[in-house]
């Protein structure tokens, strides 16, 4: 006979689960079927709070053939014409897009304004094309330009009388003062029209 040893007396089997449900616990709604209810399932479409309770196995199968898509018998509409009645735009070109195009918002430093107006300058194909009018005619006149030029003309025809006509250069002359303000008063034209 074997002898007995304290080795194996803390040992403990499980006994195999009886699938029948104890008391409190709902059955599965699968007919037929004696396993406990512990998945839910919804019954309907738009039943949020109606559920089956099924077994792992059958909550499976249900899921397989539920079609949340089809029509409930609540229902009037199908899914698939609720948006086909809806007005379409192209994109951008909706309600709201035009509301943002007419929206004014705070820009104090015009930022967006100057970053514009370097993508435009760089840009040969983007640049405006711009009218002189009488203003900056007689602007580019004191200057000693004639018709349209570029910044870099305007800034050089600039820095050359103001190192003429500036009393530091010409040795405390004052004559020339009047020349040196109309000048620098056509030179901050040209600048604010944009023009340098």
């Amino acid at each position: 006979m074997a002898e007995k040893t304290d080795i194996f007396d803390s040992i403990r089997i499980k006994s195999r689960r009886s699938t029948k449900p104890e008391k409190g616990v709902d059955m599965c709604e699968w007919e037929n079927c004696e396993k406990p209810g512990t998945h839910r399932a919804p019954k309907k479409k738009k039943a949020n709070k109606e559920f089956h309770l099924f077994c792992l196995e059958h909550v499976r199968k249900y899921n397989q053939s539920f079609n949340y898509f089809a029509e409930d018998s609540g229902e009037t509409k199908d899914s698939s014409t609720i948006f086909a009645e809806r007005p379409t735009w192209e994109f951008g070109a909706g309600p709201s897009a035009k509301a943002k195009k007419r929206a004014k918002f705070a820009d104090p430093q015009n930022l967006y304004a100057r970053l514009a107006a370097r993508s435009r300058a760089n840009d040969p194909e983007k640049r405006p094309i711009r009218r002189l009018v009488e203003a900056d005619r007689k602007a580019l006149e004191v200057l000693g330009l004639k018709g349209k030029h570029g910044a870099k003309e305007i800034k050089i025809a600039y820095k050359s009388l103001v190192k003429i006509h500036h009393p530091d250069a010409n040795g405390g002359d004052r004559s020339s003062e009047e020349r040196l303000r109309a000048i620098i008063n056509a030179y901050n034209h040209l600048k604010k029209k944009g023009l340098v």
